[in-house]
């Protein structure tokens, strides 16, 4: 289970290097590259919404690589989204800027993000799918969780890389080409990632699947929403916190700590590593106690940490101590998101059956990461309304609420057999 781990992982570690890099070069560098024509508060805006027109290209990419992971096979999916997802990180570092090419410039920033939302929009589903399908029942939530504790390896690694160029050379040395440099060290995780992928071995159970029914479903994002709809929406509804939080901590975070409390932006760069790092502790954890006391209840309680802790976290970060900063960062997302996200990926594999398990998994999770998607940029807009941070920690708590409620709702899947191509996506 070692090296499937490893295997399935890549993938969402290149996700996250790509989305931790984008993440700090739109807090930082992209606004003068790519949107000089704006003011600053609106260049700002304008390249958290380029941030979220990755993610909302993701739902699509999940019906379409989760068709291919249903109907033709999970690891030639994985493949594909690996590779597309590395050439697109890879040519970001390739771009002219808006110096060099004009509007051109934004615009292929835009394309790029698009069509790599699409393919991360197979990756993340199928990859959970990989591991839940081979895992022993037992332990099937610690293992999936190794899908999502190698996201916040990934945006360490791009923090490290991003940090290393960056201090090596000047501020004009580093707008000027350096920060280019860790786009296109992307390309040694897409080969490694992809040598480790075609090692594995498509899943027994989807090829049991294949010899036990007639025919697969033509369609199966037809055939999921159809027969599955109500659970699909209530899936979708159950996880709206977690990412949103992320993302404000972290991405937005960066922006909020530069110039809205004054610090470093080493300190705020710093805190966003904090908070990764606690992640890729806790993951397992969360992912290990949902095998002992099930999905929902642990799920449950990372959505209502989250209503607790909003409000004291952004108060830490407003004093402007750098210690304080740090801590606060730490407890506005990792206590939470990590009791979410560590049962997540097993919860929705056990909750569709074998046929259209990779398109409701997928669908499901790239959905509900729309929000997150978008957090950055909502966050900045209710920002300059001039209410504090008040009105951001009262949408992250109304979210949250609405999660657990719909959590409520949802049958308890724990260490369901996912063997039958059959089992039903219903209590």
């Amino acid at each position: 289970m070692r090296k499937l781990a490893f295997a399935a992982g890549a993938g969402t570690a290149l996700e996250w290097y790509d989305f931790g890099l984008y993440g700090l070069a739109t807090a930082l560098i992209f606004q003068p590259l790519f949107f000089p024509a704006h003011s600053s508060a609106a260049g700002l805006l304008a390249t958290f919404a380029t941030f979220a027109l990755g993610f909302v290209a993701r739902p699509i990419g999940s019906i379409i690589f989760g068709h291919i992971g249903d109907r033709v096979s999970r690891k030639g999916m994985l493949a594909l989204t690996l590779g597309v997802m590395g050439v697109c990180t890879f040519v970001v570092g390739l771009l002219p800027t808006y110096e060099t090419i004009g509007v051109w410039a934004p615009i292929s920033l835009v394309v790029l993000r698009i069509v790599q939302g699409l393919a991360v929009g197979g990756e993340y589903g199928g990859a959970a799918i990989m591991l839940a399908e081979q895992a022993p029942p037992r332990r099937r939530g610690f293992w999936t969780s190794w899908v999502s504790t190698t996201s916040p390896l990934g945006t360490l690694v791009a923090f490290g890389v991003f940090a290393l160029v960056q201090n090596s050379m000047s501020k004009e040395a580093f707008l000027a080409w350096g920060w280019r440099i860790p786009f296109l060290l992307s390309i040694l995780i897409l080969v490694v990632g992809l040598v480790i992928r075609s090692r594995t071995q498509e899943s027994a159970v989807f090829v049991a699947a294949k010899a036990q029914v007639d025919e697969l479903p033509r369609i199966p994002i037809a055939e999921l929403l159809r027969n599955h709809g109500s659970v699909v929406v209530r899936a979708v509804l159950s996880r709206l916190a977690d990412s949103p939080a992320f993302f404000v901590f972290t991405t937005f975070g960066i922006s909020y700590i530069t110039t809205t409390v004054g610090a470093s932006p080493g300190v705020a760069v710093l805190a966003s590593t904090v908070v990764n790092a606690g992640q890729v502790l806790c993951y397992p954890f969360a992912g290990m106690l949902s095998d002992r006391i099930g999905r929902k209840p642990t799920m449950m309680a990372g959505a209502a940490v989250l209503v607790v802790v909003s409000v004291p976290a952004f108060l830490l970060i407003n004093t402007g101590n750098t210690a304080l900063i740090l801590l606060g960062s730490f407890i506005g997302v990792v206590p939470g998101s990590c009791l979410v996200l560590g049962a997540m990926p097993s919860m929705l594999a056990e909750l569709f059956p074998t046929p259209v398990r990779c398109s409701g998994t997928s669908f499901v999770y790239q959905t509900t990461t729309i929000t997150g998607g978008v957090a950055p940029f909502v966050a900045a807009a209710l920002l300059s309304l001039g209410y504090g941070f008040w009105p951001i920690v009262a949408v992250i708590m109304v979210l949250a609420l609405v999660s657990i409620a719909f959590l409520r709702t949802l049958p308890e899947v724990r260490g369901r057999d996912l063997h039958a191509a059959d089992v039903p996506a219903t209590a």
